[in-house]
């Protein structure tokens, strides 16, 4: 049915023409239970990365809390952790563009203060390999094609954000630079950290550990906009 832009010469907006229709409908179908509407909450900051088709906060959140508890936060908000192929392709899209450039900064820089962000990435060591585990280990893929030993320093940021490997790690033939890099450990999980002596991409962190400094960028799909 097409919306009429006035009735009886009153001009009407869709708002109201959906409650008439309702009223309508609820007369012809008593016994028809109404259309209940679920209203999302948009956050106006949100980063939209076609390439995933994601949207991510603009801003960290979730501060002080571990690994777990993120994850059943941002659950209830409808939100989620990126996993390690999502953030990757989070910080190249900031790195790309020029509206971005100072979120890639803050993120990224070797600066104080501490700024440390969550990955959903855990680590399981079996007896064919390393497995990373996401969505709250509810997922899991065995890693292929990955740097094995730590790099203190280091592997080049661009290098790996460009060209990652289908988990989101560094390849073995990423350029080196002043990146920091901890490979995966057993029952361990993924961060990005930065502050005045380095940035680092971890795969070996505690998933107990928290932090005031410690956050998540959460992301949510693009379609439940």
């Amino acid at each position: 049915m097409e919306q009429p832009k006035r009735i009886l010469g009153t001009k009407i907006n869709e708002q109201s023409y959906l409650e008439a229709l309702a009223r309508v409908k609820a007369r012809e179908n008593p016994n028809e239970k109404p259309e209940t509407q679920t209203t999302i909450q948009i956050n106006p900051n949100e980063i939209y990365i076609p390439e995933i088709k994601l949207y991510f906060q603009g801003e960290r959140t979730h501060l002080n809390l571990n690994w777990d508890d993120t994850h059943k936060a941002l659950k209830k908000e409808n939100l989620r952790m990126p996993t390690l192929i999502e953030f990757a392709t989070f910080l190249k899209h900031l790195n790309s563009d020029q509206k971005y450039q100072q979120l890639f900064k803050e993120i990224t820089e070797v600066r104080e203060p501490w700024r440390s962000n969550w990955i959903d990435a855990y680590f399981e060591k079996r007896k064919d390999g390393m497995y990373i585990l996401t969505r709250n280990k509810t997922q899991e893929e065995k890693i292929s094609d990955y740097i094995t030993q730590d790099k203190t320093p280091g592997i080049n940021l661009e290098s790996w954000i460009n060209n990652p490997n289908p988990q989101g790690l560094p390849r073995q033939n990423t350029s080196s630079g002043n990146l920091y890099y901890w490979t995966p450990e057993d029952k361990r999980v993924a961060r990005f950290d930065a502050n005045s002596g380095r940035a680092v991409l971890s795969c070996g962190g505690y998933p107990s550990g928290s932090d005031g400094s410690l956050g998540v960028y959460a992301c949510r799909e693009a379609t439940r906009s």
